[in-house]
């Protein structure tokens, strides 16, 4: 985690990567036209219609060497297949939609892995390392001419806001790994998808305004994803020069709610309609014929739920099936795709032998998208009830899934009886990748965050029994101490200026010792006494190195300074008489997965 933003003028092209769910996009700019936001489209191989985006699939080979990624990754690993080698071929790593292995916090650890289509696991850094050097080779293959080019560049990684410390922290050292950035990490930044959406939705939020002699508007960006839903509560206010600035009005929200939450409910009911209940025969099936199940669910699938039109109440759509892929279903199944159609009654679904096709009717439409829209919807309004978001009266859709006529009719229809202007981008499914450009030279635009939760340490006190818990009492050389007092830094809904900072003092737990661990908490409550309580659980820890600590009174204390107001933590540490910076390490990744008590 770097302690310093990286300086502006060090660099003469900003490139950002969105690395999605479903598909990753690269855009960019130079510093001589920050405006011209140019969006790579030259992937080897692309998807009908999405050709700004490569699937979010990656090929190692059985050495863990990188093959491939995105179309030509499936096209690869099937050819291969189709060359009669299964014994070489089931070594093959294939990954897909692997991001959303970083959504749960309390399953990231330092251990974490990442299952491939074989059934094999590697590290999760791995994987995304292996990702993010092809797209910085063919980022940096527009450079010619440049004298070393990387040098030049600074990287945009987007994330989702409601992602952890521990996930940022991954994704960081994956670029690392990578090599995209220095060796002190200082020309990789993380742009947070709705702030990265919202400065390039800026005229649009303001257009609507329903005061247009009002220079503030307040309005609700919904950032629909393929893996998650992050919602974020904004005030865009216009400075007398033109420009804008950002404030936050509430902590982040969301959830796992993205587009392909249909698509793994379309997922669901076709092995139910298969009559294949059996995991390993599932498994084998879908590793493989990976390429043609990836299709069905991720190209033609996914074309007819963004055909899918809400007051077209007699459409009908043909999903194609790939030939080989319906025959080993009828192998396992023991029965044809059309007896199996025919026989299946949960959802309205018809075969079509001449096409080859499932047919999806109208209702079944609904009901697939049904239970994820409304979801969606509840959690827009868990969101505008919190006090802070009573001025809301926008709510802008964006992201690949905001494509999705149902979505938007049904978010508008929930929400403009109650006086709510909704809209959706004019490029959903750009507004985050252009817009991570222009943050790279806009970071003073946001001007406050608010805090998801409370951060903080653990301090000792003189045992007092008029406040303290006799539970958290122990006996310390003859001196009853309680040693599990919370300490906050900043606490859960706090509002963080720019660049705003806390300070705090430490010392070693020993005079003899040559490093301070400071171990850091959290809670999403604001009024926790003891880090032992319910809901308070250890985030990480700074690891503070200074040799001279047991030699000098001037190094017994150490100054430690955190600013939370960034898209990463940033922490700096001096000795007690501020003439030496000491060295040290941020940890966010616990070495063992845990899940917190709530």
């Amino acid at each position: 985690m770097a302690a310093r933003e990286p300086s502006k003028d060090n660099y003469t092209h900003y490139v950002a990567i969105d690395f999605g769910t479903s598909g990753t996009g690269i855009a960019l700019s130079t510093i001589s036209n920050p405006e011209n936001v140019r969006v790579f489209s030259h992937w080897t191989k692309v998807r009908i219609g999405i050709d700004i985006k490569a699937p979010t699939v990656l090929l190692l080979d059985p050495d863990r060497n990188f093959e491939a990624f995105g179309e030509e990754a499936l096209d690869l690993y099937q050819n291969k297949r189709n060359l009669k080698y299964p014994d070489r071929v089931a070594d093959y790593y294939l990954f897909n939609r692997f991001k959303m292995s970083l959504y749960s916090r309390e399953k990231i650890s330092a251990k974490l892995k990442i299952k491939a289509s074989n059934g094999k696991e590697l590290p999760a850094v791995e994987v995304f390392a292996k990702s993010l050097e092809y797209l910085k080779l063919i980022t940096l293959a527009k450079f010619e001419g440049f004298e070393n080019p990387s040098r030049k560049i600074l990287w945009i990684i987007t994330v989702p806001a409601i992602w952890s410390l521990a996930a940022k922290q991954i994704m960081k050292e994956a670029a690392h790994k990578a090599s995209i950035g220095c060796s002190n990490k200082e020309n990789v930044i993380f742009a947070l998808e709705p702030e990265a959406a919202a400065i390039f939705c800026e005229k649009e939020i303001l257009a609507v305004r329903k005061d247009k002699m009002e220079e503030v508007a307040d309005y609700l960006i919904v950032d629909c994803g393929g893996g998650t839903v992050d919602i974020a509560a904004h005030r865009l206010s216009k400075q007398d020069n033109d420009n804008i600035s950002i404030e936050e009005l509430a902590p982040p929200q969301g959830g796992a709610s993205g587009g392909f939450a249909v698509n793994n409910l379309f997922e669901e009911m076709l092995w139910k309609l298969f009559a294949i209940t059996d995991q390993r025969q599932i498994d084998e099936i879908k590793s493989t014929y990976a390429r043609e199940w990836t299709r069905l669910v991720s190209k033609e699938f996914e074309e007819s739920k963004y055909c899918f039109d809400p007051n077209e109440t007699q459409q009908e759509f043909s999903i194609n099936i790939n030939e080989k892929l319906c025959q080993a279903v009828e192998k396992i199944a023991k029965r044809s795709m059309e007896n199996l159609a025919a026989n299946y009654s949960e959802y309205k679904v018809t075969w079509d032998e001449d096409e080859n096709a499932l047919v999806l009717h109208f209702s079944t439409m609904v009901r697939l998208f049904q239970p994820v829209v409304s979801e969606i919807i509840a959690r827009i309004e868990q969101s505008l009830a919190r006090p802070e978001c009573s001025s809301i009266q926008t709510i802008l859709l964006v992201g690949g899934f905001a494509n999705s006529s149902f979505l938007f009719e049904e978010v508008k229809d929930a929400f403009s009886s109650k006086g709510m202007v909704v809209l959706k981008s004019s490029t959903p499914l750009l507004s985050v990748l252009k817009g991570a450009v222009l943050y790279s030279q806009k970071r003073d635009i946001i001007r406050s965050r608010k805090m998801g939760q409370s951060i903080g340490v653990k301090i000792s006190q003189r045992y007092d029994k008029a406040i303290h818990n006799p539970s958290e009492v122990e006996d310390v050389e003859g001196q009853l101490l309680c040693r599990t007092i919370f300490h906050p830094f900043i606490k859960v809904d706090e509002n963080v200026k720019a660049g705003s900072s806390v300070m705090h003092r430490f010392r070693p737990a020993s005079s003899q010792s040559s490093t301070c661990k400071v171990d850091i908490y959290a809670t999403h409550s604001s009024n926790i006494k003891y880090t032992t309580d319910r809901g308070c659980y250890r985030l990480g820890e700074i690891l503070i190195d200074n040799p001279n600590f047991a030699t000098s009174e001037n190094y017994n204390f150490v100054t430690v300074i955190m600013d939370f107001s960034g898209t990463e933590v940033k922490v700096l540490a001096y000795t007690q008489d501020k003439q030496k910076d000491l060295n040290l390490s941020l940890n966010f990744v616990p070495e063992e997965s845990f899940i917190p008590s709530t």
